[in-house]
């Protein structure tokens, strides 16, 4: 139970510094979830910090450059 929420506090950590990104590649841009419910964001936000915590990396995001 514990692990579930420290994974809500990360979730919530990386929402809220995901709008509130300025520059363009924030995560919430690149996913074009600016303009998507609050609900898909957070479910977004939350595959992103578990897979930080929980694994050695995404698989599904590559860089741009070196």
């Amino acid at each position: 139970m514990f692990l579930f929420l420290l994974e809500h506090l990360f979730s919530c950590i990386w929402y809220f510094v995901g709008i509130q990104e300025i520059a363009e590649d924030s995560w919430v841009k690149a996913n074009k979830l600016s303009d998507a419910t609050y609900t898909d964001q957070y479910v977004t936000a939350f595959y992103f910090s578990s897979v930080t915590m929980f694994t050695v990396g995404y698989g599904d995001v590559v860089p741009k450059s070196n």
